[in-house]
Parts: structure tokens; sequence; C-alpha cells
């Protein structure tokens, strides 16, 4: 087969910068329509497909997967038998009309991160391999979905980029869901099934998004989970009535205010919300320095730093500084310029709702040399300082003056919020 030009070109197009995963990196698309829209002919031609091999493990458990889900589920919903191509470099895929296709690096690569994690949990080698296999085949699954998606549902609306949290989720409770009822058939109720689903929900943390407040990516790793497990749940037989129900369902689950991350064994509920979290967080300082100590986590390795409990999302870093009559919560985050000055933006308005009678606003200042805006709040009670709260933004140094010029500016927002006395 020959490289084709035209798909060539269009690969340039929409190619992205290198992720975390290297190899499949520079060739990613934005966007499943950027994805969708490559020429069907020139797709089909390209030298960079190959078919699966059945004799090699995880392609077989793809194979496998596949012809399953074609049998069973295709019919129903008027789609064509699919195919299953390896495409290297590309990011794993389902294609309208292509089909699956398969970037093996990526789909290794986070395979590796799944067994790095049950091996330091201390689950015996040989039951990590088995479990991976029940992966490769729910990816199948999550792919198969898609295909779904597009035969029952408006083309728009499946690649749609601002809804791509509410399809992926939807794709992960229908792939679980696929995933499920296929592992129950060939293993029954008990504990290999059990092990297949926990494994398969585990993964969900591996492939979720770091970035909350991005609403065009992936969901983040504690709604993939739960994603994965309403699907592992699901009653539905029927493929067009499942998928219909995993869009109300999604929905659901990524709308979430907030979520619970249990990352390296401390609960945080990360709250997406600055004005519940600014409502919370000042009803603590504003009743003093002990009152703060309820959100004190594990310490950190400053000196009398613990982790905050609560927290704003990814990006946001936020701690506790505990000494003798002050508790200082500080949440910092860096960003691009203009997210900066939305972010502080938001902090300043969410806390500009709060009981005015209570919390004093202090004159603008700005910081030295122009470089940023720090706002403050004060709460006293009988005319003492009870409260202090600090909204500040401020550039970031780069380093040469050749790099400022090279790289977008950017910013980092701090938010103090004091508990005295």
């Amino acid at each position: 087969m020959r490289r084709n030009a035209t798909v060539v070109a269009a690969l340039l197009i929409v190619a992205l910068a290198a992720n975390d995963l290297g190899a499949q990196s520079k060739r990613q698309f934005r966007s499943r329509a950027a994805f969708a829209k490559l020429d069907t002919t020139a797709l089909m031609d390209s030298a960079e497909m190959r078919p699966l091999n059945p004799r090699e493990r995880f392609d077989s458990l793809m194979i496998q997967m596949l012809d399953h889900l074609n049998v069973e589920y295709a019919p129903g919903v008027g789609l064509e038998p699919a195919r299953i191509r390896n495409w290297e470099g590309f990011s794993t895929q389902a294609h309208p009309v292509a089909g699956i296709l398969v970037d093996r690096p990526e789909v290794d690569g986070l395979l590796k991160l799944l067994k790095d994690h049950k091996e330091l949990a201390g689950v015996p080698n040989e039951e990590i391999e088995r479990r991976v296999n029940h992966v490769v085949q729910f990816l199948v699954g999550h792919e198969y979905a898609h295909l779904v998606q597009y035969a029952l549902l408006p083309r728009e609306s499946v690649e749609s980029v601002n809804a791509t949290r509410i399809i992926e989720c939807a794709a992960d409770i229908v792939g679980a869901a696929l995933h499920q009822r296929y592992a129950r058939a060939r293993f029954g109720d008990g504990k290999v099934l059990e092990a297949a689903l926990a494994a398969t929900a585990n993964f969900g943390w591996e492939i979720g998004a770091g970035n909350w407040l991005d609403g065009t990516s992936h969901p983040i790793r504690e709604h993939r989970m739960q994603c994965i497990q309403v699907g592992q749940g699901s009653k539905f037989t029927d493929a067009e009535e499942l998928t219909g129900w995993s869009l109300s369902e999604s929905r659901r689950i990524t709308s979430a205010g907030s979520v619970v991350d249990r990352d390296k064994g401390v609960a945080v509920s990360r709250d997406s919300s600055m004005g519940t979290f600014l409502s919370e967080l000042t009803t603590l300082a504003g009743r003093g320095a002990a009152a703060m100590l309820d959100l004190r986590g594990p310490a950190l390795l400053g000196p009398g730093q613990f982790i905050l409990r609560k927290s704003l999302p990814t990006p946001w870093r936020c701690v506790l500084q505990v000494e003798e009559g002050r508790s200082t919560a500080t949440c910092d985050a860096t960003m691009f310029s203009s997210e900066a000055v939305s972010a502080y933006d938001g902090l300043v308005s969410a806390f500009g709702v709060l009981d005015r009678n209570a919390w004093q606003r202090d004159s603008a200042s700005v910081l030295p040399a122009g470089t940023g805006k720090l706002e403050g709040f004060t709460r006293r009670v009988d005319g003492k300082v009870r409260g202090r709260v600090e909204v500040s933004m401020s550039q970031t140094s780069l380093g040469s003056q050749s790099a400022m010029q090279q790289m977008p500016q950017q910013s980092k927002v701090v938010l103090k919020i004091v508990g005295s006395g």
C-alpha cells in the first residue's frame, strides 16, 4: 500500500505537540471532528495502517472482542461489521467509516502505567497480566461505543468539541456495559469477573484528564472511573436504549460540582465553583485559626505545613500553614496570562458577593513595577482582625529575554485565606 499525499497533508494540519506518552504524540488530532473529516479513501489507503496480528496476545484479545460486538450489537443499530486495524502514531480512534484504529504504542504506554500502579499496590504479576487482558477488551468496547454514537446520534453532537466530556463519558458507560456482559458470558459471576471489572474501572484513572476547568477535554480521572462503574452496573440490553441513557448519566456525572481525589491516600475535595470554595473557607477563617484546623490533611515537608482537604481543581495547589494563633490556606496556580486574568477576576468577583458586612474590601493595590494585581478583604470582630483574604496575580519569570519573547507569557495567581486568634 502507498502513502497517500492527501492524508499526509491532512495530518499535518491537525497535528499536536508531543505529550507524555512520547511515540504517538506528534500526530494526535485536535478533535474527533478533525479525525472524522479525513478523506476516507485516503485514510483507508494510508501506508501507516496495518491489520492486527491474531497471533499476538493483545491483538488477539481485541479481535475477539470486536467479533463479539459485531455479532451481538451491530445489527440492532444498523451498523455494518466494523474493522479494527493498527495505525501507530495517531492515537487510538473510532472513525465512522474506517472503524477502530489502534495506536499500539499509546495503548502499551497506558497499560504500563496501570501495571506499575498495580505492582506498587502489591498485586502479583500473574494477576496483573490477567487483569490487563480485560482492560484491552474494554478499550475496544469504548471505541465501539463511539461507532454506535455515530450510528444513533446527530454527527455534529458526537464531534462537538464542547461536548467532549459528555461524549467520552457516555462511551465509557456504553463500553463498560458491553465489556461487562462479554466478561460475564465468558467467566460467569465470581472472582474473575470481579477482578476484571475492578481493573477496568481503575483504568479510568489512567486515561482521565488532569484539567477540571477545560470543558473541551476528556473527563477527569475521578469521573472516568465513575462513568465506567455506572456502565458496569447498567441493566439495559438494547444498545439504543443504553446509548440514550448513557448521555443523561454522562451529563449528571461530568457536571458534578466537586469530587473527592484520593490520590496518594489522602481525600481532597476539589470544587469547581470558586464561590462555593471561598464561602466555605472564609466561613471557617471568620471563626478563627482553630476552626480552620478541620481542613488539615497529612503533613508536608515544610514546618507546620499540611495538605488542605478542600481545594480548587487542577492546576491549583492548596496547602494549610499552621502557626501559633494563625492558620493560612494558600492556593496557587501558574497559567497562561489570559487564563490567569480570568482566574483572578473570578476569585475577586466570587468574593465580592459574600457578606459585605462581615468582610470589608481593602483598596486595590498594584504589585511592584506594575507586574500584577492585588486585592484584599478583612474581617474584624470587636475591632480586631479575625480573618484576612488576599488575591494576587503576578507575572512569572521565564529566564532570558529571548525566552520571554518566544514563549507565551505566564502568570501566577495566589489566593490566601487567613484565620487569626
